[in-house]
């Protein structure tokens, strides 16, 4: 196994999950980022961008059952989180099951595009004004749609699924519940048709094995800190770090 993938495997996903940890949500953005640049940079050794988005599906689930099971009492099915979920799940199974099918060119130019929209998310969605409870209903549908497609192939459907979750409350609490029951469902389909299409090969394992301790010391970590930190302040800079990432990997893959 070469340096490059001990690397990634090893330190990208402490700090991703880590991110997980303090804010719910967030760490296939941090990590694809990341891995992107890596990429771009020619930093990535044997590990290409189709490992890494199928090692964050099987991270993503472990994790987000972990915070299930931490929350179980907390969550609860809603009305427009089962709409959003109607919308989401099958689009994230197909778009799942053609990752393979689409030239890794136009993937990883996607991707870049993605990054660099969901870092600048994270900062301009530091206030918001609420909506209605019929608005929401109304919308939660469409949203699911268009979060299963960046679920399906990314794994990171947060910017879509934060933004419409925010929307509707701005206590912590109730958006990291209804997160935590979207994250595990939608999660749990992408990995099963991952599954299917056969997406995890014994060198996949592999890399998935070393990375365990660093996940669970990630999001161990971030869910202690997530007390003490400032969320508006950590989200700009998370944002900041994010959008020039996934520009720096933009320029690289398309000129």
């Amino acid at each position: 196994m070469c340096t490059e993938a001990i690397l990634i495997f090893a330190l990208l996903p402490l700090l991703a999950y880590f991110v997980k940890g303090v804010v719910g949500a967030a760490s296939a953005i941090v990590f694809n980022a990341a891995l992107l640049l890596a990429i771009a940079f020619g930093l990535n050794g044997e590990v290409s961008l189709l490992d890494g988005l199928y090692w964050v599906g099987m991270a993503d689930f472990c994790t987000s059952m972990l915070l299930g099971f931490h929350l179980r009492r907390e969550i609860r099915p809603e009305r427009q989180t089962v709409l959003l979920l109607c919308g989401m799940l099958p689009v994230s199974v197909l778009f799942a099951l053609l990752m393979k099918r689409i030239e890794l060119g136009w993937l990883m130019a996607a991707l870049a595009v993605a990054i660099t929209a969901s870092g600048l998310w994270l900062i301009y969605s530091r206030d918001h004004e609420l909506a209605r409870e019929r608005t929401l209903n109304l919308i939660a549908f469409p949203c699911g749609l268009v979060a299963g497609v960046l679920s399906g192939l990314f794994s990171m459907a947060g910017p879509v699924v934060i933004l419409f979750l925010a929307a509707g409350s701005k206590d912590p609490r109730v958006l990291r519940a209804r997160l935590v029951l979207i994250s595990a469902l939608a999660t749990s389909v992408r990995l099963a048709a991952l599954v299917f299409e056969g997406a995890y090969t014994p060198q996949r394992m592999n890399w998935f094995a070393i990375s365990i301790p660093a996940v669970l010391a990630g999001i161990l970590a971030g869910n202690a800190c997530s007390r003490f930190v400032k969320p508006v302040q950590f989200r700009v800079l998370l944002g900041v770090l994010v959008a020039i990432a996934g520009l720096a990997a933009g320029v690289k893959v398309f000129l």
